[in-house]
Formats: structure tokens, C-alpha cells, sequence
């Protein structure tokens, strides 16, 4: 969903391998369709300014990384992505409706993201998967219903939105009413 930029290389990848260890969620990819760019660029050598939409920091460097991380939180935090009723927020991991707002666990985070950026096509179980889970060698297809059951149930209970899920030739798509 969002993608690390800077002219400087060095800076990038140091960015990525911070960003990645306070599991930003989905922060990272230069390969998804659907990304937002924060650009981070060196003013000089005593400023580092972050970019993103219409948002703008600056920060006198050298520099903690919380500092930086506060920064680049602050300005993530006025993305969201809007489906149907509901509103999700990645970066503050909370999804809400006009009436109520839940704070979701990092994993419901990510499945709702991709689900939301993937509504059209819908995406492949082993897909969402393996975004979710990089780490596990062996395909769990129990572990993920799971969570998406986990996931569908929270939703109605706490926002009384039905998240109902379909899967066809292992292809996920949903639908909120």
C-alpha cells in the first residue's frame, strides 16, 4: 500500500528495514498496484523532509528514530481507505463506520487492506497468505479462515456491518452489507 522513496539509496533501504521492524503495516512493497509514496528526501545536511499527498514534514537530523518515526506516523495516520460503510485506517489499525470506530489487531489489518485494495479481482487465499505470513514455509488455508471468521465476527458485533466472504477456484472476494 505504501512505498519508501528517497534519491539517496542508502537512506532508502535504511528506512525499509526501520519502517519494516515496527510493522508499519504494508509499508514496503515497489510491487503493489497499490501504493502511496513517502518520499524522504536530504535537505542539506541538517534536514530530512517527509512527503506524502498534500502532507509535509521536516526534521533536524542527526535524529532519533522514534522522532522519525512519530513524524512519519503523523502524517500516515490521514490515510484511509473508505468501502462501502466502513473506513479503514492501516496505519492506526482501526476501522470504524460514521456512528463507531474499533481498534483491530495487526493481522485483521492487513487482510482488511488487502481485501479493500483488491475488491474488484478479489485476491488468492495462498496470496493473502503469504502477505500475511511471509514467514511460514507451509500454507495454513485453516489458519487464514480462522481469522477471517474472527474478523467477520468482530465486524458485526462491534460495528453491526455483515462482512460476508466467498471463495471460488481459491480466489477471495466479499461483500458488506
Amino acid at each position: 500500500m505504501f512505498e519508501i522513496r528517497s534519491q539517496n539509496s542508502f537512506l532508502e533501504k535504511s528506512l525499509i528495514s526501520l519502517f519494516e521492524q515496527k510493522k508499519i503495516p504494508l509499508v514496503f512493497s515497489k510491487y503493489n498496484h497499490h501504493k502511496n509514496i513517502i518520499q524522504f528526501s536530504l535537505c542539506g545536511n541538517k534536514t530530512l523532509k517527509i512527503d506524502f499527498n498534500e502532507y509535509s514534514e521536516k526534521i533536524e537530523i542527526p535524529t532519533s528514530f522514534e522522532s522519525l518515526f512519530y513524524k512519519s506516523f503523523k502524517i500516515l495516520s490521514n490515510y484511509y481507505i473508505k468501502v462501502g460503510p466502513l473506513i479503514l485506517n492501516p496505519i492506526k489499525q482501526s476501522l470504524s463506520t460514521e456512528k463507531k470506530q474499533i481498534e483491530l489487531r495487526y493481522t485483521h489489518t492487513l487482510i482488511l487492506s488487502y481485501f479493500f485494495l483488491n475488491k474488484q479481482d478479489g485476491i488468492s487465499k495462498q496470496k493473502l497468505y503469504s502477505k500475511i505470513w511471509p514467514k511460514d514455509f507451509e500454507l495454513n488455508i485453516s489458519k487464514l479462515d480462522t481469522h477471517l471468521t474472527n474478523l467477520k465476527n468482530l465486524i458485526f458485533e462491534y460495528l453491526e456491518c455483515e462482512l460476508n466472504f466467498k471463495s471460488e477456484n481459491g480466489v477471495l472476494t466479499f461483500n458488506i452489507n
